[in-house]
């Protein structure tokens, strides 16, 4: 910020265009240009803290589609920023959730990385690291050691900090939207053991909590989208949720898919329902699907009705909320479904 001497008017730079200049920078494949990008993004994260410029940053290192180098730019700026003022971001859960996932990036330095910056991060806010026992592993040349480690190390931290795993799973499934490919397969072997301690508690009144809604709703969401693409992953996911040591979870997501689909009153919605259905057929959950199946089939049950929307659950504590009505194509003329 400077002051315009005449007038006295404060002026400011167009940091937005300087950003933008920026992402054109980390573009081009040339190391001293990148370089110069590092160094200016540095100063421009140091003396803007008060925008959301940052956050843009940390979106970059999931979305940027030029080009691996450019995530790995952003990232080592982030990493050398969040080390040299900690107070910079609020919520260790996004720390812990783009260091997750870079974890599994193909560039030994960028992984070694996002290692330093949980290990502090981790050390400052709970007073002790486990991050340490797998740096070697980390660093490892062969995809398979250091994606195990990637994965064991994330299976620690959710077992130490179950508190963070709903906003962790928030925080990468929103991302998840707008990767592909290598990137979201990184983002859900990074998601995994978090998913494992999730329990999809209910309101008293047998409603949905706003956390156990947000999972659902984005899981769905993600199935619709990129099952067709990823179909061994995404399955892989909800067999993880069917699968946490909480009995309730199978019977939640059934209840959720059977009121959705009632409804919204729309065919491709029931068919995606199917579709993981079948997922949960295929865990020891599953062993007694049928059985909870068959408690659906009910005379009173059986009678066409057109059901009132229920109310979505106010989620917005989280960073990200899928909306189903958006996400789920639609088939038509809406049906009437018992």
């Amino acid at each position: 910020m400077v002051e315009d001497i005449e007038s006295n008017a404060p002026l400011q730079f167009n940091v937005d265009g300087l950003f933008r200049w920026i992402e054109s920078i980390f573009a081009t494949p040339s190391d001293r240009t990148h370089r110069i990008g590092r160094r200016a993004l540095k100063n421009i994260l140091l003396h803007n803290q008060k925008t959301n410029l940052l956050s843009n940053a940390i979106k970059l290192c999931y979305v940027y589609d030029s080009s691996a180098k450019a995530t790995q730019s952003y990232f080592a700026v982030i990493s050398e920023v969040l080390r040299e003022m900690p107070d910079y971001l609020e919520g260790v859960w996004k720390i812990m959730a783009v260091c997750l996932f870079k974890l599994g990036d193909e560039n030994a330095e960028v992984r070694l990385q996002a290692a330093k910056l949980l290990r502090v991060t981790e050390g400052r806010e709970y007073g002790m690291s486990r991050v340490q026992d797998f740096e070697v592993s980390i660093s490892d040349k062969t995809v398979a050691v250091y994606k195990r480690a990637q994965f064991q190390l994330s299976k620690n931290l959710s077992m130490a900090y179950p508190d963070q795993a709903m906003l962790i799973f928030s925080e990468l499934t929103m991302f998840f939207n707008h990767t592909e490919g290598k990137a979201q397969r990184d983002i859900l072997h990074a998601l995994l053991p978090w998913i494992q301690t999730i329990d999809l508690a209910l309101e008293p009144n047998g409603d949905l909590l706003p956390s156990s809604y947000m999972v659902l709703a984005n899981l769905y969401e993600i199935t619709v989208k990129f099952s067709s693409k990823i179909h061994n992953e995404i399955q892989a996911v909800w067999q993880s949720l069917a699968t946490a040591p909480f009995l309730g979870n199978v019977q939640v997501i059934l209840d959720f898919i059977f009121s959705q689909s009632l409804e919204r009153r729309e065919q491709n919605f029931v068919e995606f329902g199917k579709q993981i259905v079948v997922f949960l057929s295929e865990t020891m959950a599953g062993a007694k699907l049928v059985e909870a199946l068959t408690a659906y089939l009910q005379p009173r049950l059986m009678i066409i009705t057109v059901k009132e929307p229920s109310p979505v659950p106010d989620a917005s504590q989280f960073p990200y909320v899928a909306d189903l009505s958006k996400c789920v194509p639609n088939s038509g003329k809406p049906v009437g479904d018992s």
